[in-house]
């Protein structure tokens, strides 16, 4: 725990990106797993619903589609969206007794409840024998992130000793 409590962030097994630049630099400045891979994507907002699909390259052909209400909602406070989407610190393997830290900044963020999932991407290619049995369920929980631009901050390191 640090000094000032616990602090709630994420760390990525593999994020994949449209630009091999991003990767390049992800990968360097902050030890991250990023690859690129060839992507494209639609939204489609309706007043019935909202179409978001995402499709990437790798390993063959993957995508994920979903149909949303169409109409945002603020993330609330202790709900399972506010979990996985709001963290303002991601963390990252630097060695194996030390770990990097950075902070990431960006307006509160609100979400569009889906009603209809489908998706079907390469697990082991894209993750790794070991995220097979994780990947392959059916996710607990479902819903689009009406994101923003963020400010990704120097990463400072803490070690075991620390």
């Amino acid at each position: 725990m640090f000094a000032d409590g616990w602090r709630r962030g994420t760390s990525f097994i593999s994020e994949i990106v449209p630009k091999p630049a991003i990767a390049w630099v992800a990968n360097l400045a902050y030890r991250e797993h990023y690859v690129y891979a060839p992507t494209r994507y639609k939204i489609d907002p309706s007043l019935e619903h909202l179409q978001v699909a995402y499709e990437w390259k790798k390993g063959g052909q993957n995508f994920v589609r979903a149909r949303a209400e169409p109409d945002a909602r603020p993330l609330q406070s202790g709900s399972i969206e506010e979990f996985i989407a709001q963290h303002y610190w991601g963390y990252n393997a630097y060695s194996d007794t030390t770990t990097l830290e950075y902070g990431v900044e960006h307006v509160p963020w609100s979400y569009y409840p889906v009603t209809d999932f489908h998706s079907h991407y390469h697990t082991e290619v894209l993750y790794g024998a070991d995220f097979v049995p994780y990947l392959s369920q059916e996710p607990a929980s479902v819903f689009v992130a009406d994101g923003s631009d963020i400010i990704v901050r120097k990463g400072s390191k803490i070690s075991v000793e620390d």
